[in-house]
């Protein structure tokens, strides 16, 4: 159940990750609501002619938020959040639904690809244990950052 509620939460945040734990609950949890909307509109309708009123309602209200849990997937599988357009292809969108749910992450994976990071200028160690540097040159690499001598040594 917290899954499903970290995914509401969430709910249309389609940067991040989702683990296959949050994807699955989250729509095993929104089967759940739409047969019990069912049972409801056919509670309210009649066996004979069954209105989808209900579960229509639900569906759609759950429609943004199940698609921001399969791009969040998609992240956790280094994938880009457009490959959830492979879902609306009949037949294989199935398959292609059981297939995100069900691969696991690559391990020790982090949002950045790894040729981006290599490209990142790495701050400089005085600026990340103090904060004496200017806001507007906390960017800079250490190369092109002038510094002044601590205020603690004697000349």
């Amino acid at each position: 159940m917290s899954a499903y509620l970290d995914a509401m939460r969430r709910y249309a945040t389609f940067s991040g990750r989702s683990t296959r734990k949050e994807f699955w609950y989250y729509h095993l949890a929104l089967l759940g609501l739409a047969i019990g909307g069912l049972i409801v509109d056919v509670a309210i309708a009649g066996p004979h002619e069954p209105q989808p009123l209900v579960s229509a309602l639900i569906i759609m209200g759950h429609y943004v938020p199940s698609l921001a849990v399969i791009v969040r997937r998609l992240h956790d599988l280094e994938k880009s959040g457009w490959f959830v357009l492979t879902c609306l292809i009949p037949l294989v969108g199935v398959v292609a639904f059981i297939v995100i749910g069900s691969t696991p992450a690559k391990r020790g994976s982090t949002d950045f690809p790894k040729a981006l990071i290599s490209t990142v200028p790495r701050l400089c160690p005085l600026q990340a244990r103090t904060n004496r540097l200017s806001a507007s040159k906390n960017w800079l690499p250490c190369a092109l950052q002038v510094r002044s001598p601590p205020r603690n040594l004697k000349r």
